[in-house]
This record gives C-alpha cells, sequence and structure tokens, in this order.
C-alpha cells in the first residue's frame, strides 16, 4: 500500500449508541488503491448505543498538543468516513504496528489503556503517564491508584477538547474547563454526602461503597475520605507556613521551625497547613534527613495539610513529589464514628494534596508548571466557589527578594477577585495586589531566612480561621536559626556590635579588595588589623563572616587628553576608541601608576611622543593621525531566518529572532533512539551562521563536507537571513546544491551588492559584518563545542583571537622614526664627551690643590681652637684659685698648731704621772684578794671531807640499826617457837619432827650473842657520828670566815679601779679634742700651701698659652689666602664644565628621550601595553559575568608574562575573604563552566565595547553542560540580565554590559530546561518524525510553558 498523504488528524466521533467515545490518532494515510481514508490507530469502544459519524480536524502544524500546553491551532471540516462499527471493526482486525511507529507520549499526558481485574473481566480506564522507559515502555498511574507497565501499542491519547471516555468501570467527568490531564477533586462534594443518610445503612460519617465509588472516581482512597472527616475537618483554625527548605545545611533549624510550629498549633488548637517546597533538593532526598523529619513530626497531634511545591516535585505534572514519604509520619487517634464505645481509630495526620483540591470552602492547588493548565485551574468552578486559595505559584510582580521582582510568572489578574489568596513559592512575606483593590496575594514567606537573599527580613506564621472566611486573626513572629546580615563597608563592620548577632548568624561583608589591603598592609606580621580582629572575635562567636569583594565599575571612556600634565588618578580609557595621542596616553599614566615612571618623566615622554606622531603625521602626507585605527562599529539586528533543505529540515519555514526575548530550543524525536538528540536543534540554531559565512560551529572531528547541510531527501540547501546592518535592512541568502555547487547573493538596504563569485560576494560581507568569521563565531554564534574552545586555547590561538580587535601600525613606524633621530643625536655626543675629558683632567688637579690647603687651613683652625680652649680653661682656674689674704691665713695657722702641740704634751705627761700611782696601789688589793682566794679553796676541800666522813658514819650507824632489829625480831620469834614446841611440828607428808629442841635453843642463844656484839657496835659508831658532826661545824665557820674576808676585799678593789677609770678618761678626752683640733689646723695649713704651689704655676702656663695662640693666627691667616687662590681657579675651570655638560645633558637628554620613545613605542611597551590593554578589558568583562555566575566566589585572572605569553589562572575565594590562586587544570567541571562561558560572553561584550560587532542575536548551544543546580539557576539569572531593557524605566535593572540583545537562543535537554523554566520568555519545540524536523514557534508566552 502506497501512501501519498502524510498528516496529522485528531478524529472525534460522538455515537448514538457509544456516548462519550473518544478516540484520539496522531497519523493516517490515503490509500490510493481504494480511494479511502484508512486510520491506523487502536480504537477502544465501549457501550454500543447508536451510531453516527465523525468529526476530522486536520492541524496545520506537524504535531498535535503536548501536555506542556503548546496547543495546536487547528481548523475542523466535516467528512464522512463510515460507520463508526465498520472502523471498530477494521481496528480490531489490522495490526497496530504502523500507529506504534509513529505515535509518542511525553510524561504527565493522560492516556487509556485496557485493564484486567480479579475476576478477568476487561474494561478501559484513564490513567496517567508518569515515567518513560526505553523499547517502547510506558509506567502508567491509573485512575484507580493502580500502576502498571504498557507499551505504545497498548496506550491511546486523551483528547484536550472533548469529554472523557466512558469506559464500563470509569465515571464519566467533564473536563470542559481544564484539560484532562488536570484533576480537580472536591472533597466538600464528598462531606457533604457523607452527612447524609446512606441508603446502604452504614452510619452517618462513614462513606458506603456506592457513595465511595461515584464521588471519588476513584482518584482518592477510601482511608483518606475516612481521615479527613474524622480528623482535618473537625479544625476550624490553621498555622499556615511554607517553603521550609530542608537541607543537610538547613536541618537543625528546620526541625526547630517543625517544633514550634506544632507547639504553636497546639497552643491555638490549630490545624496546620503546608504551601509547598519542604525539601530544598529536587529529585532526591537525603535519609539523614528524612529520618530526622519522620522523628520530629513523629510528636505531632493535630491535623497538617501539605501541597506540593516546584523544589518537591519530579516530574513535569508534578504527581510524583517527594512529600509522599511524609504521608504516614504520625497518626492521630480519633474516635470510631460507628461505634463510640469502641477503641479509638488512628489515622495518619497529614494530608497530602497532589492534585487541584477543595476542601472546607477553600481550593487547595499545588505547583502548576504549565501557565496554561495554572490558568484554567483558576478559572475552574472549584477555584470560583471557594472562600480562600492557597497556592504555592510565581505570581508577575511578586518580590522574589528585596530587589528583584517576577517578570514570567502568572498575572494576577487570572485569580479570582474578592478572595483570601495565600501562597507559598516566595520567601519574602508580601502581598501582591490582583485586580486593582478587590483581592490579594498574600506570600506567605519562609519561616526563617534562608539565604543572603533574605538578610533583614521578619519572618511570621499565620493564624487563619476557615470559619471567618479564612480571614488572617494573627501573624506569628518567627526567629529561628541564623540570621543573614549584609554589610557594604569596613566601617559598617566594625560597628556591627549594632546588628545584636548571635551564635549561629552569618554575615555577608561586601568591601573594595584594594581598601582592605590597605588596611592590612601597614599591620605587623604578628598583629592583626581591625577587620581581621573583628572577624575572629565573631568567628570565636560562632558567626559566620564571609568576605565578599567588588569591584570598580566598567572602563567609561572619557575625552582625549589635550597634552598637557599627566593626572595619576584619570579614569582608564578604551584604547581601541581613542587616538594615538590619546592612547599614549594612556600607556604612560598606567606606567606612573604601576610606579615605573616618575609623573614628570611621563609628561616630558607625552610632549615628545605628541611631536613625533605630528611630525609622523606630515611625513604620511597628511593622513589622519588623530582618527582611530578602528572602522566604524557594525550593530546587527537580526529579523529572521528561513530554511529549506537545510540539515534535517526538509520543507521551507520562517524563524522568527527578533525581539523574542530568552528562548528556550527543545526537541523530541517521534522516530525511534534518543529522546530528543538529533532533531535539529543547533542545526536551526547555527542557520544564520552559516548564511553569513559558510559554515556552522566548528565540531572536534574535522571530517565533515560542504554537502552535509544538505537535507537527504533534497538536492539542495537554501538558508535566507534578513536583519538591519546599522540600521540597514540586508538579506544575505546561500545555497549549496548537490550538483551545481553554491551561491551566495547580499542585498543591504535596497542595493543588490551580490558579486561574481561566491568567494568575492563572501569578501564583501566580511568587510560589513565582520573581517574574520571567528568574530561571530566568538560573539553571536556559540555552539556546544567552541563555547569553551577559548579558555582551552593556546597562547597563539587566543593572541590570533585578540588581534582582530587591535592596531599596531602606527606605533611601529613612529618607533622607527624614533631611532632615526637617536642615531644623529649620538654622534654630537661623542664630540663633547671628547671636551669634557680634557677639562675634567685639569678640574682634578685644581681639586687636588684646592682639597690640601682646605686640609691644612682646616687644621690650623683645629689647633687654635684647642689652644683657645685651653687658655679659657686655665683662667678659669686661676680665677678660683686666687685668695686674699693667702700669708696671713699661712702664719696665724702656723701659731695654733704649736700651741695644740705645748698642751698635748702636758695632758700626756699628767696622765702617765696618775696612771703610775693608782697602778700599784691596785697590785696590792689584788694580791690580797688572790690570797683570801686561796685559803677559802683549802677550808672548802677540808669542809667537803668533813661532810663525806659525817656521812660514811652516819649509813654505817643505820646499818647497825638495822641489823640489831633484824636480829631482835628473830629472837622474838625463836621464843614464840618455844612456845609452841609443846606441839611437835612434822611434817604433813612423811609425819616426821621437822626441828629438834636442842637446836631451837642452840639458834636462840646464837642470836642473843650477834645481838650484844651489834649493840656495842652502835655505841661506837655513835661516838664516831658525833666526833664527824664537830668537825664539819669547825669548817662551815671556818668557810664563812674566808667568804667574808673576800668579799670585802673584792669591794676596796672595785671602788679603786671606778675611781681610776673616771680620771684617767677625763685625762684622755682632753688629750683627744687637742689633737683634733691640732689635725684640723694641720689640713688647712698644707691646703693653703697648695694652693699657693698651683696659682703660682698657672701663671706660668696662661704666660706660655698666650704666645702659641699668637703664632698660630698668624700661620692660619696665610692658609686662607692660598685656599681662595685656590678656589677661584677651579671655579673657572668648573664653569667651563658646566658649560659642555649642559650642552652634553641636553643631548642625552634628547637621547634619553629618544630612547624612552623608542621603548615605549617598541614591542615590550605601548605595543605589549595594547595587548595587556585588551587581555585585561578581556580579564574584566568576562569577570563581570563571572561574578554573576559564581556569586563572586570566583575569579578568572588574563594577563601578559615577562615573554608576552597569555596566562591565564583562576583564584577562589576563601572564607576569609582572602584568595588563593589555582591554576585551571584543578578546577572542577562546574568552575572550568563558569569561566569558560564567562570569557566567551565577555570576549562577545569587549568586542561589542571596541565597536567591532554588536548584535541582537546570541546563541548558546548546551551551555549548562557540568554545572550543578545553583550554577544553572546563576545562567538563567545572568541571560534575563543580558537582555536589552532600554526600553524600562531608568529604575529599572540595567542590561549587564550593553549589549543590545533582543533575542537570546538557548538550546537545553529537558532536564536542565525544567530548573530554569522561569527564564525563558518563549519555548520553541524542534520535533523529528519519519527523518524530517518540524519547528512549532511559541508566539506568546501563554504557548510557551
Amino acid at each position: 500500500m502506497r501512501r501519498s498523504l502524510i498528516g496529522q488528524l485528531t478524529i472525534a466521533f460522538m455515537l448514538a449508541d457509544m456516548p462519550g467515545l473518544c478516540v484520539s490518532v496522531s497519523r493516517f494515510q490515503w490509500s490510493v488503491s481504494t480511494g479511502r481514508l484508512t486510520p491506523n490507530f487502536p480504537w477502544h469502544p465501549g457501550r454500543r448505543r447508536k451510531w453516527g459519524y465523525c468529526y476530522i480536524s486536520v492541524s496545520s502544524f506537524a504535531h498535535t498538543a503536548s501536555s506542556r500546553g503548546l496547543a495546536s491551532r487547528s481548523k475542523s471540516i466535516l467528512r464522512k468516513v463510515g460507520s463508526a462499527k465498520d472502523i471498530v471493526d477494521r481496528h480490531k482486525k489490522c495490526s497496530t504496528v504502523q500507529w506504534a511507529s509513529s505515535t509518542r507520549f511525553e510524561i504527565g499526558d493522560e492516556v487509556i489503556t485496557d485493564w484486567h481485574d480479579d475476576s478477568d473481566n476487561s474494561s478501559y480506564l484513564s490513567g496517567v503517564i508518569e515515567a518513560r522507559g526505553g523499547g517502547g515502555w510506558y509506567t502508567v498511574c491509573l485512575s484507580n491508584a493502580i500502576r502498571v507497565k504498557r507499551r505504545v501499542t497498548q496506550l491511546q491519547k486523551k483528547n484536550s477538547d472533548l469529554d472523557a471516555v466512558t469506559t464500563e468501570n470509569a465515571v464519566v467527568q467533564s473536563y470542559t474547563q481544564v484539560q484532562p490531564s488536570l484533576r480537580i477533586i472536591d472533597l466538600d462534594s464528598i462531606l457533604l454526602n457523607s452527612r447524609q443518610s446512606p441508603s446502604d445503612g452504614s452510619p452517618r460519617g462513614i462513606l458506603s461503597k456506592s457513595q465511595y465509588e461515584s464521588t471519588l472516581v476513584g482518584y482518592v482512597e477510601e482511608e483518606v475520605i475516612q481521615q479527613i472527616i474524622s480528623c482535618h475537618s473537625t479544625y476550624n483554625r490553621w498555622v499556615v507556613f511554607s517553603d521550609l527548605h530542608v537541607m543537610p545545611s538547613t536541618l537543625s533549624t528546620c526541625l526547630q521551625v517543625l517544633e514550634f510550629v506544632h507547639r504553636t498549633a497546639i497552643a491555638r488548637q490549630a490545624g496546620i497547613i503546608f504551601l509547598g517546597d519542604f525539601w530544598h533538593h529536587r529529585g532526591f532526598v537525603r535519609v539523614d534527613c528524612l529520618n530526622a523529619v519522620l522523628e520530629a513530626m513523629s510528636h505531632w497531634r493535630v491535623p497538617c495539610i501539605m501541597i506540593p511545591g516546584n523544589h518537591d516535585q519530579i516530574n513535569w505534572g508534578g504527581t510524583e513529589h517527594a512529600l509522599t514519604p511524609l504521608k504516614n509520619a504520625y497518626r492521630i487517634t480519633c474516635s470510631n464514628l460507628k461505634d463510640p464505645n469502641e477503641t479509638a481509630i488512628q489515622y495518619p495526620g497529614p494530608l497530602i494534596l497532589s492534585h487541584p483540591t477543595k476542601f472546607m470552602n477553600a481550593f487547595f492547588v499545588p505547583h502548576t508548571r504549565d501557565k496554561t493548565a495554572m490558568r484554567a485551574i483558576l478559572r475552574s468552578n472549584e477555584a470560583a466557589n471557594s472562600g480562600a486559595l492557597f497556592v504555592h505559584a510565581d505570581v508577575k510582580g511578586a518580590s522574589m527578594n528585596d530587589l528583584i521582582k517576577s517578570q514570567h510568572g502568572i498575572s494576577a489578574s487570572h485569580f479570582p477577585p474578592d478572595r483570601y489568596i495565600y501562597s507559598g513559592h516566595f520567601h519574602k512575606p508580601h502581598v501582591v495586589s490582583a485586580n486593582g483593590e478587590s483581592s490579594s496575594i498574600r506570600y506567605v514567606g519562609s519561616p526563617y531566612q534562608v539565604s543572603l537573599s533574605e538578610a533583614g527580613q521578619s519572618k511570621y506564621l499565620l493564624l487563619l480561621d476557615s470559619e471567618q472566611g479564612w480571614d488572617c486573626l494573627e501573624e506569628i513572629a518567627v526567629d529561628i536559626g541564623p540570621r543573614y546580615h549584609r554589610v557594604s563597608s569596613i566601617s559598617s563592620f566594625l560597628c556591627s556590635s549594632e546588628l545584636h548577632l548571635r551564635s549561629g548568624d552569618k554575615m555577608s561583608v561586601i568591601v573594595p579588595q584594594q581598601e582592605l589591603d590597605e588596611l592590612r598592609a601597614n599591620i605587623p606580621d604578628s598583629s592583626l588589623s581591625s577587620f581581621d580582629a573583628k572577624i575572629k572575635e565573631l568567628r570565636d562567636a560562632h558567626v559566620t563572616v564571609e568576605i565578599r569583594n567588588f569591584q570598580s565599575e566598567p572602563m567609561e571612556t572619557s575625552p582625549t587628553h589635550g597634552g598637557g600634565p599627566l593626572e595619576v588618578d584619570e579614569q582608564p580609557l578604551e584604547l581601541e576608541e581613542l587616538s594615538p595621542r590619546a592612547t599614549l596616553e594612556a600607556y604612560l599614566k598606567n606606567e606612573v601608576n604601576a610606579g615605573a615612571l616618575g609623573k614628570d618623566t611621563a609628561n616630558k615622554v607625552l610632549n615628545d611622543g605628541h611631536a613625533i606622531l605630528n611630525e609622523l603625521n606630515e611625513e604620511t602626507s597628511q593622513k589622519n593621525v588623530e582618527s582611530s585605527p578602528t572602522k566604524s562599529p557594525v550593530s546587527i539586528e537580526f529579523d529572521s531566518v528561513s530554511l529549506v533543505g537545510f540539515g534535517s529540515f526538509r520543507k521551507e519555514f520562517n524563524y522568527p529572532l527578533n525581539k523574542r526575548g530568552v528562548v528556550l530550543l527543545r526537541g523530541t524525536n517521534k522516530d525511534f533512539g534518543s529522546d530528543s538528540n538529533g532533531v535539529g536543534k543547533s542545526t536551526l540554531a547555527m542557520a544564520s551562521l552559516w548564511a553569513l559565512v559558510g559554515s556552522i560551529d566548528p565540531r572536534p572531528v574535522q571530517d565533515g563536507k560542504v554537502v552535509d547541510v544538505v537535507n537527504d531527501f533534497s538536492k539542495n540547501a537554501a538558508v535566507t537571513l534578513r536583519g538591519t546592518l546599522n540600521s540597514k535592512p540586508f538579506l544575505v541568502k546561500r545555497t549549496k546544491n548537490l550538483s551545481s555547487g553554491s551561491s551566495l547573493c547580499f542585498v543591504l538596504d535596497g542595493s543588490d551588492l551580490t558579486l561574481q563569485s561566491t568567494t568575492d560576494t563572501q569578501k564583501l560581507i566580511n568587510e560589513h559584518f565582520a573581517r574574520e568569521s571567528n568574530i561571530l563565531i566568538r560573539t553571536i554564534f556559540h555552539g556546544q563545542h567552541s563555547i569553551g574552545s577559548l579558555l582551552e586555547s593556546s597562547d597563539t590561538k587566543l593572541k590570533e583571537e585578540l588581534s582582530c580587535l587591535i592596531s599596531l601600525d602606527i606605533w611601529q613606524r613612529a618607533a622607527s622614526l624614533v631611532r632615526s633621530k637617536q642615531r644623529d643625536l649620538q654622534r654630537k655626543l661623542s664630540e663633547l664627551d671628547g671636551m669634557l675629558l680634557i677639562r675634567t683632567k685639569d678640574a682634578e688637579r685644581a681639586s687636588d690643590k684646592l682639597k690640601s690647603s682646605e686640609d691644612e687651613m682646616n687644621k690650623r683652625k683645629i689647633a687654635i681652637e684647642h689652644e683657645r680652649s685651653l687658655l679659657m680653661e686655665r683662667a678659669k682656674a686661676l680665677s678660683n684659685v686666687e685668695t686674699p689674704n693667702l700669708d696671713d691665713n699661712m702664719t696665724l695657722l702656723q701659731t695654733k698648731i704649736k700651741q695644740f702641740n705645748s698642751e698635748i704634751n702636758e695632758l700626756e705627761n699628767e696622765l702617765y704621772n696618775f696612771t703610775s700611782a693608782d697602778n700599784e696601789k691596785l697590785m696590792n688589793l689584788r694580791s690580797q684578794l688572790e690570797k683570801s682566794r686561796s685559803q677559802q679553796t683549802q677550808v672548802d676541800n677540808s669542809l667537803r671531807d668533813s661532810l663525806r666522813h659525817f656521812d660514811a658514819k652516819r649509813r654505817e650507824l643505820t646499818s647497825l640499826e638495822n641489823q640489831l632489829t633484824t636480829f631482835k625480831t628473830e629472837l622474838n620469834l625463836s621464843t614464840l617457837n618455844h612456845t609452841l614446841a609443846e606441839v611437835a611440828i612434822t611434817c604433813h607428808s612423811c609425819g616426821q619432827p621437822i626441828t629438834s629442841k636442842k637446836t631451837r635453843d642452840f639458834l636462840r642463844q646464837s642470836l642473843v650473842e650477834k645481838i650484844g656484839v651489834v649493840t656495842s657496835q652502835i655505841q661506837e659508831a655513835q661516838k664516831d657520828l658525833a666526833a664527824a658532826e664537830r668537825t664539819k661545824l669547825r669548817a662551815q665557820e671556818d668557810s664563812k670566815t674566808i667568804a667574808d674576808t673576800i668579799s670585802s676585799h673584792t669591794n676596796v678593789l672595785q671602788k679603786e679601779e671606778d675611781s681610776l677609770s673616771l680620771r684617767t678618761k677625763r685625762l684622755r678626752d682632753k688629750l683627744q679634742e687637742a689633737r683634733l683640733l691640732q689635725s684640723t689646723h694641720s689640713s688647712e695649713y698644707t691646703r693653703l700651701v697648695r694652693q699657693s704651689q698651683a696659682l703660682s704655676q698657672s701663671k706660668v702656663v696662661q704666660s706660655n698659652i698666650q704666645s702659641d695662640l699668637n703664632r698660630l693666627h698668624d700661620a692660619l691667616t696665610s692658609a686662607v689666602d692660598f685656599y681662595d687662590s685656590c678656589c677661584s681657579d677651579l671655579e673657572s675651570i668648573d664653569k667651563n664644565i658646566v658649560d659642555i655638560r649642559n650642552n652634553k645633558d641636553a643631548l642625552t637628554k634628547q637621547a634619553s628621550s629618544y630612547g624612552s620613545l623608542i621603548e615605549v613605542f617598541g614591542t615590550k611597551g605601548i605595543q605589549t601595553f595594547i595587548l595587556r590593554n585588551i587581555v585585561k578589558a578581556l580579564e574584566y568583562y568576562s569577570q563581570s559575568y563571572l561574578d554573576e555566575l559564581s556569586d563572586g566566589s570566583l575569579q578568572l585572572l588574563l594577563r601578559v608574562g615577562s615573554n608576552d605569553n597569555i596566562i591565564k589562572q583562576a583564584k577562589i575565594q576563601n572564607p576569609d575573604g582572602t584568595w588563593r590562586t589555582r591554576s585551571l587544570s584543578s578546577l572542577s567541571g562546574g568552575q572550568w563552566r563558569r569561566c569558560s562561558l564567562s570569557l566567551s560572553l565577555g570576549f562577545m561584550d569587549l568586542a561589542s565595547h571596541r565597536g567591532k560587532l554588536r548584535s541582537s542575536l546570541l546563541v548558546l548551544d548546551e551551555p549548562l553542560t557540568h554545572l550543578d543546580s545553583a550554577g544553572r539557576s546563576s545562567v538563567g539569572k545572568l541571560l534575563r540580565k543580558m537582555l536589552d531593557k532600554s526600553n524600562e524605566p531608568e529604575s529599572a535593572l540595567r542590561r549587564l554590559g550593553g549589549l543590545g540583545l533582543s533575542t537570546i537562543l538557548v538550546i537545553l535537554q529537558d532536564i536542565a530546561a525544567e530548573e530554569i523554566e522561569e527564564c525563558f520568555d518563549y519555548i520553541d519545540e524542534v520535533t523529528k518524525c519519519d527523518g524530517e524536523s518540524y519547528v512549532h514557534v511559541a508566539l506568546d508566552q501563554s504557548m510557551s510553558k
């Protein structure tokens, strides 16, 4: 079967026997053999009732409406195709391979598929595409919440303009106001039905099975309904918060917020409403964060309603989101409505609303990326009938932060009027007016300061009451987590104590790097500056301090200097826009600032340089040296580009390029293979480049052919580019034929400038647009392979790229002229050197003579001064020595000394005589005393002997008396025993007598005898004792007598000695006094004698010194005369030398000036300066973009080294504000991409400022490669800033770099584009089907996203 007609159809028919049957197709074929229209798609018939006819709608575009709101405009025609029954029967018999090969579904599309239940009953259910796999497999979430996998042949797309399909197990639901992929759930209707008496006898408040199936269409689980009835519907007050943004860095703060929110809700007997962005990172949830949140929420005891935000959602439709793990985070105990006496039932606390839902007279709308769908939701009956709206939306005019307002959100006019509207998404709490003053949209804001952009913002929770129309009853202040502070000067930072910082706060200090370096420069190494000391103090207090540096504004062009003195503090100039004179000024000013030249030297070189340039002007036949070496600026405004047979684009179409803002160019591949690669996005974007230069962006492998641009099914390729060149309309059309070569047409301002050959025409185009094609690639068309090549380029390649922006011819000719003048001066200087040598030798001899005379004169001056000082010292000493009456005083002292000598002699004689007489008397007394003491010693010895003898006798008497007593006692005992002898004393053992009577008598007689002897001895001892006692008494009396005698002699001797001592002391005192007076007068006399001698000697010395001084004065006079003569001779010679040297210095200075000019005009001077300047300018403009992409934490350094090579390095900011230098090879992939993208955009900006090329179009192919989420967001913001905002008021954000861009065409993959979708004004889609590409152009923003 041959197909002669292929197009896109949407076939819908209403059958009488099959009401509600909806069939959507994407392909059909017309058979020539049969002459009939044969559909190649599956049919899904329902319950048969009546047959009808078909409506055929032929689409004017290459594809049907996608799930993202790219609705195609179509014209409907009515045709009779045949009975529906015949069509269904044919479908059942035919193969579905043809249909499957041409149909493709996107994530979020609503489809119909077959379903088999447990009873093997077959039916058809609607569902939503959730994921797309390989081999044509799709994951579908059915209306009964069951997920199944189906091949593409088992799926049918629902039509967005008709009612839903009616199947055996699906309830009919009208989608007349919203798209079929959007589900709106009315829970209020469910609750109303639950309060009615059930027909099946179920208790009130519990849904019967029939109520559940008829009301919910299977969209909501029965347990959820019971949860709402038992828990959430019982609360009237609700605490509202939003934008928690849980991530590892904010986890502790988020846990505190959750605890505070729950505590606040408990205190106010309220539930909790959360309005989206619970998690921060899209697409995944950290396990540690999830566990911590689940642990924190496990203690909650109040119900919670949550809607997902854009950070929570994963797929485009938003049905897959990261709030699902929180569904059972905690449970609430509720009473059993069926039987209150039974055990209470626990229901999940969180109610997560994944679809637009009406509940408690409020409409809860999750984040909806499709603006068309969002507008349809806001126009729905549920929104109109609700008393309040809770959304997570981007509203145009809302404050994204304190400085930026949203420009691309949904208009506030789409919201229902006279409603309370509460929204999440933006973190600043504020109100946006909607519909004049009839209603307003209130952003709840984040509960803590998430980032630096929220510095100084106050945060609140809102307490709402559903019974009062959801009015706000209270704003509950929240002060949790670290606060952000922004300080813009060092002085403000040093006074940061006024901010009342606390532990954990974060401060960003924005200071000029130069001011910070100057502050640290004068501090010793061991000390800290006040700035660093404050940083240490804050960091010790656990305050995070981040140092950010800002750079000065871009270089502005200042007026040309008029040749006056060079001011060091003037603003640097744009060299390419200056005359040679002004460029020379800029170079010299740079040398002065660098310290290489002094200010005066620079002014001299400047004047000489002007003279050389003037002379050069005359020599070159009045060429305008003052004019700028660059040609007039080039400004291109691109209007449109038309393609036919170019690449994968076979059919001709026109693509608009003028004033479209930021445009996303994405692709869809409906053929087998990849999803979007190879569909022709880059081909479309680079078609304008091919029209201008005949080539597209360079590729890594250079094996392409010229004819590769021709479509496989075409014989030629043609691209027509239209626009304006310097406000003049132009047209460039390039054609490539497979057989007859190529052609090029160029029309400018209505004049056909096409030349005979393509090469000549191309040169003419280059002259008008750019001297080299590389400029276009570097400034307008940044392909995915060339966008980073500038950073990767070698030193030679980078210089080649920069060479098109600078010109050095004038400086090379100036250097040659100066060298010629310098050679003439060298000959004159050689002649002056010979004359100067002769006179210098004469001056040396005169100088030696003068020096010797000067030395002699100085010696004599020194000698005179020495003699004069000696004379003055002698005169002073002489005045001190002279004393009046010196001789009289000496005579008087001699008389007194003689008198004292006589007196001393008399006293010495008297003392001697007195001492001799008294000594004799004392000797006699001492002799008598010694004799008495000797006698006393003898008497004492005799007394001691008498005492020892007396004691011995007394002890002997005592011993005898004791013996007598003992014997008498024994005698008495013996007598007693004799009396008792009558009784025989026997031994108690043997009975024998112990002693006999005879024995006893003998013993008694012996005792009597002993007593007698002892008695006689005692009598003798008593006599001896009495004699010894008399001897003792006599000795004691003698001892006493001798002691009295000694005492008497001692007293007499003592009195005599005292008397002698007193008289002797008196005489000695007188003698000592006399001697002292004699010594005093003798010393005084000696002093007077010496003084007299010194006076005489000083007079003699003074006379001698005066004589020497007179002699030295005469010698000095002669030396001075000789010195004056030498000075006169030397002065004459010096004057001659000065004249010669002045002449030579003048020539030398001129030669030096020429030498300086040679260096200035040479390759190491201004030529290198121009190169350095262009490199520095490139660095500056690149850095302005890199600051945007890296938030000021990354710097790209470009400088010219000592050997004129271009050095590329990067600098990364440390936490303390300092920077560390790193090589480019050590950068991460994201850092490399930021630097390469900034360098490419900086080159474009530099070319625009230098007047080389300014374009309204910028093409970026895959600029987000290797970038993380923050990097991609930064690129999106940068693209918005780069647009031409000249039509906005002056207070609006100025465009970055002044590029004049009106269209930025960005090629991205879908995943990367989703993160920065808000920055795009339009989204164009390139679709490839059957090897041919088509483009759907979004004509307004409502169709773009």
